[in-house]
């Protein structure tokens, strides 16, 4: 009898060591799903920026983007480089929180 408690025990400890694996597992593919989606809106602002759209002029730009249903607020800086008519582009995407997720940096010729 003592045997089987004893076994009962360590099954309910093992138990309950996999479902705390389990969920932190959850947290970080939640953590790295938010990671790899700001890093695809950094990338289309980026590229909306230089391809769709004449570059845009030295100065600071902001927005918002949805990706994949999750809303994502977006900050470009544009600087001259002085180098041969260079444009340096750097797209900074944070959360709701403020929380900067991803940074995505160019060069484009004038």
């Amino acid at each position: 009898m003592i045997e089987v408690m004893v076994a009962l025990v360590l099954l309910a400890l093992a138990g309950v060591s996999l479902m705390s694996a389990q969920g932190a597992q959850h947290r970080a593919t939640g953590l790295l799903t938010g990671h790899v989606l700001a890093q695809i809106s950094a990338e289309n602002q980026l590229l909306s920026m230089t391809v769709l759209n004449p570059l845009p002029a030295a100065g600071r730009q902001s927005g918002t983007d949805d990706v994949a249903g999750q809303s994502f607020d977006w900050t470009l800086l544009a600087t001259e480089t002085g180098q041969g008519g260079l444009l340096r582009m750097e797209v900074a995407v944070s959360d709701d929180r403020g929380q900067e997720l991803a940074r995505v940096v160019s060069v484009r010729r004038r």
